[in-house]
């Protein structure tokens, strides 16, 4: 168990769950492409529906195409036919300072993105 959260430590919620040894996770992240990594982390997030910023900033943390910005990350998953980009909410109503603050507390503002193979279930 210890694996696993140092697993979730380092590469955030990905569901990463195999014991693998970490030098074989790191090439296995590193060889995979950001859209596949996406579509890996959405089957076994625990929402269906995420927030793009939150899953850009975890590929950004597990080390996926650390120089991609968010706009193309966004574009990539859109024109992915794995994914369904959504409108999101603005959670600072406009204000960038409350938009920060509630980012801290886990409510990312803007797009929401799903993989279209995972059926939204009760």
């Amino acid at each position: 168990m210890v694996y696993c959260s140092l697993a979730i430590q380092k590469y955030g919620s990905m569901g990463v769950w195999e014991y693998e040894s970490m030098g074989v996770m790191e090439e296995r992240i590193t060889n995979m492409s950001y859209t596949d990594w996406a579509a890996e982390a959405l089957a076994t997030d625990e929402e269906f529906i995420v927030p793009l910023k939150r899953l850009w900033l975890q590929a950004q943390a597990a080390g996926v195409a650390p120089d991609l910005s968010l706009e193309d990350f966004g574009r990539a998953l859109e024109a992915d036919e794995r994914f369904e980009l959504c409108e999101g909410v603005d959670f600072g109503d406009g204000d960038p300072e409350e938009r920060q603050a509630m980012e801290e507390l886990g409510y990312f503002s803007g797009p929401r993105v799903r993989l279209l193979t995972r059926e939204i279930t009760a």
